[in-house]
């Protein structure tokens, strides 16, 4: 990958730490994404889905639970049937340990792993998902002035597709028409930064983008990778360890209140 090659590249939290980020308001935000539009033809702005615009949460917490159901004879069936969404992490490891379920116990961790990823990246259980507070209506302000929408994720077309245009129409996000564009994974197997890099080589070179939003650090430093004249914007909400090289001149939000 080669803008990761021969940079120093940080975790999570160091990353955080080793990152220089703009702290803005989320209406200046707007305000600085729509004057950019009036210079652009045909601008684009970039939104990943999970952890982006989307709480994931409650779709882990119906899984595990359901794991908890059918195997109530485990020692740990009650931790997990009592977990409260605080204690989901970005892992099935994270939100385990949270719970005080030791890294000894290997196999639950894989028992549990596998059951959640056979469910996890289905439309069955995508629909327990709900949108950021007002993430709907932030997205929709940029859309009515011209901005055309590109949902990059790493949701796969095949399990996910058609339960993501089901949950944006829901829940009040443009979700159809002609500036409103997808690009999720054409099979589950594909690596999430690995089909975002095809896709950004493939249409992203055509597209006017003006700003990006992610929640996850490589994906942060492979979009500014691709438009270092954009603005972009890292979500501080769920996110994985893999390393990042650290970005510079990036937006910080928490939400989109």
């Amino acid at each position: 990958m080669s803008f990761l090659e021969n940079k120093p590249s940080y975790q999570r939290e160091e990353w955080i730490n080793a990152s220089d980020f703009k702290v803005v308001r989320v209406d200046e935000l707007q305000q600085r994404v729509v004057d950019r539009a009036k210079n652009t033809p045909l601008p684009v702005a970039i939104f990943d889905l999970d952890s982006t615009l989307y709480q994931v949460e409650d779709r882990n917490l119906a899984i595990l639970k359901a794991w908890a159901h059918q195997n109530h004879s485990s020692p740990w069936s009650k931790a997990v049937k009592d977990l409260k969404t605080h204690h989901v992490g970005y892992s099935i490891e994270d939100t385990l340990k949270s719970i005080g379920v030791p890294s000894s116990e290997k196999s639950l961790y894989l028992e549990i792993k596998d059951f959640w990823r056979e469910r996890f990246f289905t439309n069955e259980w995508l629909s327990h998902d709900q949108p950021y507070p007002c993430a709907s209506s932030f997205v929709s302000e940029l859309h009515k002035v011209g901005i055309a929408l590109l949902y990059l994720t790493g949701r796969d077309e095949p399990g996910m597709g058609e339960q993501t245009r089901k949950s944006l129409q829901r829940d009040g996000f443009p979700f159809e028409g002609d500036s409103v564009f997808y690009g999720l994974k054409p099979k589950k197997e594909l690596d999430d930064l690995e089909h975002k890099k095809i896709f950004l080589e493939q249409f992203g070179r055509t597209m006017n983008v003006i700003v990006s939003f992610e929640n996850e650090p490589r994906n942060v430093a492979l979009i500014q990778h691709y438009f270092p004249e954009a603005v972009h914007v890292f979500l501080k909400t769920k996110m994985s360890q893999r390393p990042a090289p650290v970005v510079k001149d990036v937006y910080l939000l928490e939400n989109f209140e």
